[in-house]
């Protein structure tokens, strides 16, 4: 895909619709919200090489992205960045919200006879092993899968 001056997004709603649909999920959410929350997720990761230029946009196209050895082409954005885009965009619209506060972990909670215990050292966070498999290969290595945690909305 050739990204365009000015855009907000790798794909358009038809497309996270189609990836959506062809995955068993039909959104719930307003489909350019959710291009729009999964970018605020996916732009600020650290990636390998150098944006294409200086003026653009977004982070991709860029130059210098070796995966398996191999040098991707600068002049597209790679299927894998889109299929992260669209993935994102299905983990919010599942309930996870990347940019909410993370508040203290819970020990115990207890109401009258009902109680509740954590377990010591639990994170109160989760995070999308299936977002995180696609893009790991296009990190730099200073970021991690644990940049891309959500929490429970």
């Amino acid at each position: 895909m050739t990204v365009t001056v000015g855009a907000n997004s790798y794909v358009d709603e038809t497309q996270l619709e189609a990836y959506a649909a062809l995955r068993g999920h039909t959104l719930v959410q307003d489909p350019s919200v959710l291009l729009i929350k999964a970018m605020d997720v996916i732009e600020p990761m650290s990636w390998q090489g150098e944006k294409t230029d200086s003026a653009q946009p977004l982070q991709w196209p860029r130059t210098g992205v070796y995966i398996d050895g191999i040098l991707i082409d600068s002049s597209v954005v790679p299927t894998d960045i889109e299929s992260s885009q669209m993935a994102q965009a299905i983990v919010i619209d599942q309930g996870f919200n990347p940019n909410s506060t993370i508040g203290r972990a819970t020990k115990k909670k207890k109401l009258d006879t009902m109680e509740i215990e954590y377990m010591d050292n639990a994170s109160n966070t989760s995070y999308s092993p299936w977002v995180n498999g696609i893009l790991q290969p296009y990190l730099d290595g200073s970021s991690s899968f644990f940049n891309m945690e959500v929490s429970h909305a």
